[in-house]
């Protein structure tokens, strides 16, 4: 009965160990009703209070979820080859243990004894592959409550999401599905299976993948899944871990390209950016989206804007969200903001901008929470130079959080050169618990000369974008002439020999010096034609 399911619903929030099935009984009456319910996080859970699956990320098997004729098996099985993992369908292994396809098997039997049954698959392959394995599972697994609370349980569970208009274009090619087709057409409302089930594919996933609306080119998308995927498992080629282990912590290579940028894009959506996505990323190591920002906050509009990103550069994200307090243009609401940092992590961003001056109870949460995520925490002073060095350093020292930031970042406003040059000096001589590297930025034209002082991932901006992201911000180039001109932190600069026989019309060297160039360096390369192979780079500087 509705009303019966209903009233204890409403309980359920409250009391745990209520579990209600047969939710259908409620659609003559309030269609919308578990939606609306969700809205107030009810928690609807068996007897048995669920805890999480100790197994480490980067171990973890991938189980991917979401909408039939999202793209699960078709991605699934390529994107595991790709990551070196074997590949499972649950469905195609439902239909050899029963001798029969699932579309025949509901037929013979009912929904109920197929869900049944599925769901002691799912039950029995967590047991047996919860390691090392990338595995779709069926589309309507979450309508069991059981397996729901299952998939929640497990450390790395995708959504795969789709816009519905170009899942329904697939289904409508595709017979072999249970109950698809009649006379012609699909047989169920499409939409409103999206509507019941979109909230509970959320809850269930603890990452979700976006594919951009009406995208069919299928070999971009398993490169963008792959890269996705290679992140959130924490795999050393991934982009965050690569640049981590060959920028980061490799002092040669910071000497050679005379430290590391990141682009701040201030576009209002990525699309504007797009046209010159190739030159504006030029010689960065990593690309900011100001979330903040962009044209509009809702989640749909942040997982398309990610999904244009990845398609057009796989560079790590640095999503920021800056609040008005903080030199930015979201909120102070210290609720919606921890939303949207939680929904970057669910996106998969490689680092998270988080501010430090909101309660300790958010903060910590999210330094929990982060899982393959890097956090940078950071202050920033709108109207105010961060005050004496000692109020300097017990600004560096909150923003480390006791050794758990991943990097540390404080921004002030510079009145004079002395600011700027006091900011540098403490941040250059105070100790922080796990030694994370810092970002400083004093804002202003006389605290640009702190940018040129930065080394790890300093925050610049280009020519062809339509404003600045702080005041003071510089260019690469601007940054690295400055430098050259002062002779700080500028790079090493190297003559590099391609050495061969008969190499002289080579186009090697057009190739390198054209890359240099683009990477605002300064190095050089050129041809050193010789018989005598052996030892002939030996007075190469």
């Amino acid at each position: 009965d509705g009303r019966v399911a209903m009233s204890f619903a409403v309980l359920g929030c409250a009391v745990p160990g209520i579990r209600i099935e047969g939710k259908r009984c409620v659609d003559a009456s309030y269609p919308t009703f578990w939606n609306h319910l969700s809205t107030i996080e009810a928690n609807l859970r068996p007897v048995v209070e669920s805890q999480s699956i100790k197994i480490p990320q980067n171990e973890a098997s991938v189980w991917i979820v979401g909408m039939r004729g999202v793209g699960k098996s078709i991605l699934g099985k390529q994107v595991a080859k790709a990551i070196g993992r074997q590949f499972i369908d649950l469905d195609n292994i439902f239909e050899i243990r029963h001798g029969i396809k699932i579309r025949e098997f509901v037929l013979k039997h009912s929904w109920r004894e197929f869900r049944t049954r599925e769901y002691n698959l799912f039950k029995e392959f967590c047991g047996t592959h919860s390691r090392g394995y990338v595995i779709a599972c069926g589309a309507g697994l979450v309508e069991t409550p059981l397996a729901m609370e299952l998939l929640k349980r497990l450390p790395l569970v995708v959504q795969l999401n789709r816009h519905i208009d170009d899942i329904k274009k697939t289904l409508t090619r595709d017979s072999t599905r249970p109950a698809l087709l009649k006379d012609g057409k699909y047989a169920w409302d499409m939409k409103a299976i999206w509507d019941s089930r979109k909230d509970r594919y959320h809850a269930a996933s603890s990452y979700e993948f976006s594919i951009i609306r009406g995208d069919t080119n299928w070999g971009k998308i398993l490169e963008d899944f792959t890269r996705f995927l290679l992140t959130i498992t924490m795999n050393p080629v991934g982009r965050a871990r690569t640049f981590e282990k060959y920028v980061h912590n490799d002092l040669k290579v910071a000497k050679l390209v005379g430290g590391t940028f990141f682009l701040s894009l201030t576009f209002p959506s990525m699309r504007e950016a797009i046209p010159n996505m190739q030159d504006l990323v030029a010689g960065n190591s990593a690309i900011e989206l100001r979330v903040d920002l962009w044209k509009s906050w809702e989640f749909d509009f942040i997982q398309e804007q990610i999904a244009l990103f990845r398609r057009h550069c796989c560079l790590p994200i640095v999503y920021t969200i800056r609040t008005v307090g903080q030199c930015g243009k979201f909120p102070n609401d210290e609720k919606k903001l921890f939303r949207l940092y939680d929904l970057g992590i669910r996106l998969g961003c490689e680092f998270i901008d988080m501010e430090h001056h909101w309660s300790r109870a958010a903060r910590n949460r999210l330094l929990s929470h982060r899982r393959h995520a890097k956090i940078i925490a950071s202050a920033h002073f709108k109207n105010s130079n961060g005050g004496t060095e000692a109020d300097l350093e017990n600004t560096f020292r909150a923003c480390a959080h006791g050794g758990r930031a991943d990097v540390v970042k404080v921004v002030t406003t510079a009145f004079c050169l002395e600011d700027a040059i006091r900011l540098v000096h403490v941040a250059k001589n105070v100790k922080l618990k796990g030694n994370p590297p810092k970002i400083i930025l004093a804002m202003g034209a006389v605290g640009q000369i702190s940018r040129v002082f930065n080394e790890f991932l300093t925050p610049v901006t280009h020519a062809l974008m339509p404003g600045v992201a702080a005041p003071g911000q510089l260019s690469i180039a601007e940054i690295m002439t400055a430098r050259n001109m002062l002779s700080i932190r500028a790079p090493l600069i190297r003559e590099m020999l391609i050495i061969g026989r008969g190499i002289t019309m080579s186009l090697a060297p057009l190739l390198f010096n054209t890359a240099f160039k683009y990477l605002h360096l300064e190095h050089k390369a050129k041809i050193f034609d010789t018989e005598e192979i052996m030892g002939a780079g030996a007075g190469a500087a």
